[in-house]
Formats: structure tokens, C-alpha cells, sequence
């Protein structure tokens, strides 16, 4: 298992990734169409924040976005190809980026995460800090989470 900076070329690839990782939360075909937008990595993304992607027998099995401000972080973005699941690669995602934010001197990391992501988040000292709107649906609550260092 590897862990690097993503490339400008496989942004494309890197966002269907996302879309088919979330797809395993059993969400139908026009839900998951309305997350295309929120769930595309951009090239300004690329050029402000930390895109990793995680390569495990020779393909790419997940990516993570994770931006820094001061002392704070967000991950952004945290998806596993459903083909790798359970094979630690969130698990791997989740260390670089405690590693990498502790050298960057962040205290704080925050998610938006989705509702069934949460337990996954839990078990690396997430909590929960409240709710915001859904960028897809201003109905549905995502739970804000944070991670203290």
C-alpha cells in the first residue's frame, strides 16, 4: 500500500471514485446524480489542498481531500473503491492525515460526513459538534464531526 500526491490527470477518475463509494451506501441513481457536483475534485482543489490518493496492487483504491487553515483542518473528501473495502485503506487515510496534520500543527480536524461514514469516523476519536445542510438537498443534515489533536 502507497500513499501519494494524486495527479492533475486522474482528477476525473478520482471523482467517479467518489461517486461509487458513496453508491455503497445503497442510495438510489438520482440521489447519487445530484452528488456529482459536490462530490467532483477540481483542479483548483488539486492546486489548494492535499489530494492523496492510495495505490494497493498497483491500482488506485481510495482518495482523501484534506484542506488546512491555521490550526484547523477539514477532510473534505474520504472514499474507498468499493473493490478495496475492508482492506485498510480508509484505515491508512485516516493515519496520513493525523500525520500530516499534527507536522502542520492543526489542532482541530472536522468532517461533514455522511450519516452511515459516521461510525467509521467514530472509531478514530470523531465526535459529534452539530448538523449542517446537505449541499445536495437543503432538507437532510449532514453530522459535523471533530476530530481534537
Amino acid at each position: 500500500m502507497r500513499i501519494r500526491s494524486a495527479k492533475i490527470e486522474e482528477l476525473s477518475g478520482l471523482s467517479d471514485l467518489c461517486l461509487r463509494s458513496k453508491g455503497l451506501w445503497g442510495y438510489d441513481r438520482a440521489f447519487l446524480e445530484s452528488c456529482r457536483d459536490p462530490l467532483t475534485i477540481r483542479q483548483d482543489d488539486w492546486q489548494r489542498d492535499h489530494v492523496m490518493v492510495v495505490e494497493l496492487e498497483g491500482q488506485i483504491a481510495g482518495v482523501l481531500q484534506f484542506c488546512v487553515d491555521g490550526d484547523e483542518a477539514e477532510i473534505e473528501k474520504l472514499f474507498v473503491e468499493p473493490a478495496f473495502g475492508g482492506k485498510g485503506v480508509g484505515h491508512a487515510l485516516m493515519y496520513w492525515t493525523f500525520e500530516k496534520a499534527k507536522a502542520l500543527g492543526v489542532k482541530r480536524i472536522t468532517i461533514a460526513s455522511d450519516p452511515f461514514a459516521m461510525p467509521f469516523y467514530q472509531k478514530y476519536g470523531a465526535h459529534q459538534v452539530g448538523e449542517i445542510v446537505s449541499e445536495v438537498d437543503p432538507e437532510r443534515f449532514l453530522p459535523r464531526l471533530a476530530i481534537d489533536l
